[in-house]
């Protein structure tokens, strides 16, 4: 394939503004100030000199004001947040720069997992609260009978495959990879049968990197898990359960102090239906910002885009924000916004309105 000097000159744009975003951490130290809002208020001082300082036309007034205007302290609050995403989420960044991951950034569902302790199927009667269920997001591995999944984790990759879809049932698998300090990967039964094996697999899960699996189960009790690899495919166990459970829902949690960043993949139908939550803004990594005259026009740059999971738009100043694709939902109340995602399924899979 062949780059052109244009493609070389928006990669060292994207570069160069991902490199800005991470230096306003170089600018001010952020672990200094307990507030928020002071940190937002140093950093609009802060960008208010630098902006005087970059102003070369002679004869011109260098400053409006000598204090903090409230576009000042908006606009220092989206960078200091800009740039902890960027730091936070710079996995994220690297696969959205990525052009064979824009095809396709819609077809996985980014979520940051519940860490259940030093909880397990063994010690904890009701050890299915404690998980995440895929059906939440009305993603449902039973019709298939497996599920692919990403995972960074430093440790304890935990799946419950479950007699219930929305896992509420004793009778249960839970299978850790990466137990032991990732070095171990374990399955256990619960209920009367209480089967158990464990396999050495020395770092099997990664700290920095996510790391792919498919796990598959048939009606005959197999279960099988597969790692993807560079040189292909690795089968970390296939084992057959002579009694075996209806397996018809899966969940996900870390364990021992392991948070856990999982890419449960899809196929991304999207129609043109959106969801929406009022009062709501959406912190995540941010694709451009635009004035906009209403809803609609900001909607409209969102839906042709498929690295676009959806939009914040503030109803006050008409500022519109694409929000990127292959990330998790982050959202919180913010007056005068309003959050909008894409649904996945047709007019289902809107994640701003799952909770």
């Amino acid at each position: 394939m062949t780059t052109t000097s244009r493609d070389n000159e928006n990669q060292e744009t994207q570069d160069d503004s991902i490199r800005t975003k991470n230096n306003v951490l170089n600018v001010i130290n952020v672990d200094r100030y307990h507030s928020f809002n002071k940190t937002a208020r140093i950093l609009g001082y802060v960008q208010k000199f630098l902006d005087n300082c970059r102003n070369t036309v002679p004869n011109t007034r260098r400053l409006a004001t000598t204090y903090l205007t409230p576009n000042d302290i908006h606009n220092a609050t989206m960078k200091l947040i800009e740039a902890v995403q960027h730091q936070r989420y710079s996995d994220v960044f690297e696969s959205l720069c990525s052009k064979s991951t824009h095809r396709h950034a819609l077809d996985g569902i980014w979520i940051q997992s519940l860490m259940i302790g030093d909880k397990t199927s063994r010690n904890t009667p009701d050890i299915y609260n404690y998980y995440t269920s895929v059906s939440n997001y009305h993603i449902y591995p039973a019709q298939t009978q497996s599920m692919k999944f990403s995972v960074k984790t430093c440790h304890h990759a935990n799946l419950l495959l479950s007699a219930a879809v929305d896992l509420q049932s004793s009778d249960l698998y839970e299978i850790s990879i990466g137990d032991w300090a990732n070095n171990r990967t374990k399955l256990h039964r619960k209920d009367k049968n209480g089967s158990m094996f464990t396999i050495h697999t020395p770092r099997i899960v990664s700290c920095t990197a996510q790391i792919t699996f498919v796990i598959s189960w048939k009606s005959n009790g197999n279960i099988l898990l597969i790692k993807e690899t560079q040189n292909g495919t690795e089968i970390i166990f296939d084992w057959t359960d002579p009694s075996p459970l209806v397996i018809k829902g899966v969940g996900i949690a870390t364990a021992w102090g392991s948070e856990g960043l999982w890419i449960i993949q899809h196929t991304a139908v999207f129609t043109g239906h959106y969801c929406f939550v009022s009062g709501t803004y959406g912190f995540m990594s941010l694709l451009s910002t635009s004035i906009e005259r209403s809803e609609i026009g900001c909607l409209s740059q969102c839906s042709p885009n498929d690295t676009c999971l959806g939009v914040n738009f503030n109803s006050d100043t008409n500022e519109c924000q694409l929000i990127s694709a292959a990330q998790p939902i982050i959202k919180d109340i913010l007056e005068d916004w309003v959050l909008y995602t894409k649904c996945l399924q047709e007019d289902m899979m809107c994640l701003a309105c799952l909770e």
